[in-house]
């Protein structure tokens, strides 16, 4: 019985999930806001044939949807869904007008700031260079490093 309850959570996600990603497809199609790779010279056109845009909003209404069923809402929690809400946002912003780069930069430093400021943060990480740990006792060391990784693990995938 436990372990079925485990997967209720990814279930109700990934079911979520499915539904707004046909509606953003069929929305986004009507609106004309697909990537064109043919017609368009940018870095970020990858793909070989028209693909709709918006995939941010399904994992976004998913994550909130399903975060608010199985999980208490506290501070923290409120700040990563306000730093994904911001992110979202800029991304449908970027779906329909191609903002700099810089400006979607500047955005996602602001997320990660509110994630950071709602009081989430690395305090201590395995120590690379032997056994143990290695202790973040300033705070403002850990809020940099929290801020670093967010951004990095927003910007990693080309």
């Amino acid at each position: 019985m436990m372990a079925q309850l485990v997967f209720l959570p990814f279930v109700v996600a990934m079911l979520i999930s499915l539904a707004v990603t046909l509606l953003t497809i069929t929305v986004y199609r009507g609106l004309g806001l697909i990537d064109k790779s043919t017609k368009q010279d940018h870095p970020k056109h990858i793909h070989i044939k028209p693909v709709p845009r918006g995939g941010g909003i399904p994992i976004l209404v998913a994550m909130i949807f399903a975060t608010l069923m199985f999980v208490k809402m506290d501070s923290q929690l409120a700040g990563i869904l306000l730093g994904g809400m911001i992110l979202m946002i800029a991304g449908v912003i970027d779906d329909l007008l191609d903002i700099s780069p810089y400006i979607r930069l500047v955005l996602g430093l602001l997320a990660a700031m509110i994630v950071v400021m709602s009081g989430t943060l690395i305090t201590f990480v395995s120590n690379p260079f032997g056994s143990g740990v290695l202790q973040f006792d300033a705070k403002l060391v850990g809020d940099m490093l929290t801020v670093l990784w967010i951004m990095w693990g927003m910007n990693f995938v080309v």
